[in-house]
């Protein structure tokens, strides 16, 4: 998700235009919106604290740490649990259920305007959300760029980057070791 802002911000005051951030953590979204109105932001960046999905739907939202700046949240019971126990070896601290929505249904429904960028971090949930933007990905004359943060799970950064650009069909990837 959008975090504390840090991308958000950086692209609202470089480029101009309207920013969408999607932030689900309860623990970050006071912070997103402090960094908002710090840098006086508040009238074209949007702050949606629903979590994106590959379709619009009502799923367990866990949480897997507690600290304001943290990540680790996932959406949807069976990548949740299937994440958390067997990439993050985790147990999660806390979950309830939320509204999750794509990205197609957001634009399809004007809710948003076609993004000129998608960047997200979403914990190896990438595939879903991607799957939820494919419209928007593909139909329209004017492309979204893509741009995918993860953590790099591998001694071998580089090749694995490569490996992911190519795999999630990305313009951008952001490695995290």
């Amino acid at each position: 998700g959008s975090n504390i802002g840090l991308y958000s911000i950086y692209y609202a005051k470089s480029k101009g235009g309207k920013v969408y951030s999607f932030e689900p953590s309860v623990y970050n979204i006071l912070q997103l919106a402090k960094n908002i109105n710090l840098n006086n932001l508040k009238e074209n960046t949007f702050v949606i604290k629903n979590p994106l999905s590959e379709k619009n739907q009502i799923s367990n939202l866990t949480f897997n740490k507690l600290d304001q700046g943290g990540s680790e949240v996932f959406f949807g019971q069976k990548i949740a649990k299937s994440l958390i126990e067997t990439k993050y070896n985790m147990k999660h601290e806390f979950s309830y259920n939320s509204l999750g929505l794509s990205v197609d249904f957001l634009v399809e429904s004007k809710m948003i305007e076609i993004p000129d960028c998608i960047k997200m971090d979403v914990d190896g949930t990438e595939e879903l959300i991607i799957e939820g933007a494919k419209k928007t990905l593909s139909n329209h004359k004017y492309r979204p760029k893509l741009v995918v943060g993860f953590s790099a799970e591998s001694s071998n950064v580089s090749k694995f980057s490569k490996e992911k650009l190519i795999k999630k069909n990305c313009d951008w990837i952001l490695g995290n070791d």
